[in-house]
């Protein structure tokens, strides 16, 4: 009668909102799975980004012209140039040239 098919609908409901519920475990366990492998590689990166820093700081200090080339492309990428320093970089560049 009516008692059966209203147990009958709990039970579907209960089963339903468990499926839910484990679905949601699921999810949120994956999300934090995620975050920590997102956290691994942006360390990671940071990580090379630094060595890499370092090594192109060793290649500058050995080498002038990079260290020019580099420094008057840092002055023009800027959104104001500072004419000023910009030509003392550029000069510095020009006179360390092969004749």
């Amino acid at each position: 009668g009516f008692g059966g098919a209203g147990a009958a609908a709990w039970r579907r409901v209960t089963k339903r909102w468990k499926q839910l519920d484990d679905q949601r475990l699921v999810n949120e366990q994956a999300a934090a799975a995620h975050a920590v492998q997102q956290r691994e590689t942006v360390e990671q990166l940071g990580r090379r980004m630094a060595s890499m820093e370092a090594l192109l700081e060793d290649a500058r200090s050995v080498l002038p012209d990079l260290d020019g080339a580099i420094m008057a492309h840092r002055l023009l990428a800027e959104d104001t140039v500072d004419a000023e320093a910009l030509w003392r970089t550029l000069d510095r560049l020009v006179m360390g040239l092969p004749s």
